[in-house]
C-alpha cells in the first residue's frame, strides 16, 4: 500500500508539473513547476516520467520484492524445521521462490 500511495502521489504531481510547464513562459509556468517539486523528488524524475525516490529508489518493483521476501522466509523456516533430521539446507519448498 505504501508503494502504491507513493506512485499515485508521484503521478498526480507529474501531471500537475506537466500542465504548468505547458502553460508557457509568459505566465511563469516553468518557474512555478520547479517550485512545486517536492523536496524528495528531483526534476529529472519528472522528465524521465517514472518515480525514482522513496521505495522506488531501492527497488523498481517494491511489491514484487516483498513477495520474493515472503517466499524466501517460508523457505528459511522450512529449512530450520527440517535441518535437525535431514542435515540438508535444500528441500522441496525452495521451488517456491525459484519459480517466481
Amino acid at each position: 500500500a505504501m508503494a502504491d500511495n507513493q506512485q499515485y502521489n508521484f503521478q498526480n504531481k507529474k501531471r500537475e508539473w506537466k500542465s504548468q510547464v505547458n502553460t508557457g513562459a509568459g505566465s511563469g509556468g516553468f518557474a512555478n513547476a520547479i517550485k512545486s517539486i517536492s523536496f524528495n523528488t528531483s526534476l529529472q524524475e519528472y522528465e524521465d516520467g517514472f518515480c525514482q525516490s522513496n521505495l522506488f529508489s531501492l527497488v523498481r518493483k517494491p511489491a514484487y520484492a516483498a513477495e520474493q521476501a515472503t517466499w524466501i522466509s517460508f523457505y528459511l523456516f522450512s529449512v530450520a524445521a527440517s535441518y535437525a533430521e535431514t542435515r540438508h539446507y535444500w528441500n522441496w519448498s525452495g521451488g517456491g521462490f525459484l519459480q517466481l
